[in-house]
């Protein structure tokens, strides 16, 4: 705050229990492991400390904090106000635009539309459809096998979405590769 000096601040949380994510997919997130007991007792004082700091901690019953903050990013936009996340999360990286970068305190850097090109090869309107296609381990989300970021981003720039990749199976050089599309469409 001291450093950034935002002019609003929000903090968003995940809602307690299983979400709407888990209605669409009942594998989402299976592999990770429970929030630690020492820190399950910390979430009401950090919601405390917050309130104490008049920042509001928001949460959305059978939602996660990405979904508050895709929310109330859009209406900021909507609204003409520039937006900085503060976020490590990959998943984030599809709310990028003009007005929307990302700032990632672990590493003190921030991520632009230009710096989400430079690294992975796509725009934010694409981050969906490529990990989709390469996975996320972290959400238990099994991608196409043999698909990693190169390829990804190759099937990218050559059909633009991952509709027409799918639709396009058949044309994809490869066929181990096509057979996996074909396969693993779901």
């Amino acid at each position: 705050i001291l450093e950034r000096k935002p002019t609003h601040l929000v903090c968003a949380f995940d809602s307690p229990g299983e979400g709407r994510r888990n209605e669409i997919y009942a594998q989402y997130k299976a592999n990770r492991t429970e929030m630690p007991e020492d820190l399950r007792p910390q979430i009401p004082m950090l919601k405390e400390l917050l309130a104490g700091f008049r920042i509001p901690a928001i949460e959305f019953p059978s939602w996660e904090a990405d979904d508050v903050i895709a929310t109330i990013t859009r209406q900021a936009v909507e609204k003409d106000l520039d937006v900085v996340i503060v976020s490590s999360d990959k998943d984030i990286r599809q709310l990028l635009g003009p007005r929307v970068r990302l700032f990632n305190c672990r590493k003190n850097e921030f991520l632009d539309e230009a710096g989400l090109l430079a690294d992975w090869g796509v725009r934010a309107d694409q981050v969906v459809d490529y990990q989709s296609l390469v996975g996320d381990a972290v959400d238990n989300v099994p991608g196409i096998p043999k698909v990693g970021p190169k390829t990804a981003r190759s099937l990218i720039e050559q059909f633009g979405t991952l509709d027409e990749i799918l639709s396009h199976a058949d044309q994809v050089s490869g066929k181990a590769l096509q057979k996996n599309l074909i396969e693993f469409a779901d």
